[in-house]
């Protein structure tokens, strides 16, 4: 079990308050998280997502990794991401959704040659 600190932000249909939430198995089901592992600055999520492998934030650096189901496992990583979008790519249902939504268009990225720490 991780516990996360979620502060109030609005996406869409999602909302978020301000207080400690420990993620059970159930919620693991619920927001299609099969993984979820913290090491120092850097937290990696495995999902339930046709588009998505997995995906990772380093805190330190604002950086939102992500490695696609494709054929070689792309990994990209997008560039000044904010905690709060990692956060509720946690809990939305769909990853890929959220990710073409709130991520790709808003923030600079770049397609990595040298694996992250996912």
């Amino acid at each position: 079990m991780r516990i996360f600190s979620f502060s109030l932000v609005f996406f869409g249909d999602i909302m978020l308050n301000s207080q400690l939430a420990k993620i059970t198995e159930s919620e693991k089901i619920e927001w299609n998280i099969t993984e979820l592992t913290t090491n120092h600055n850097f937290t990696t999520v495995k999902c339930n997502s046709k588009m998505i492998f997995r995906y990772g934030y380093d805190s330190e650096n604002l950086k939102l990794y992500v490695t696609f189901r494709s054929k070689n496992r792309d990994t990209y990583s997008y560039l000044r991401v904010p905690k709060e979008i990692f956060e509720n790519m946690n809990i939305a249902f769909s990853k890929g959704n959220f990710l073409n939504t709130y991520v790709k268009k808003h923030f600079n990225y770049e397609k990595r040659i040298d694996l992250p720490p996912l």
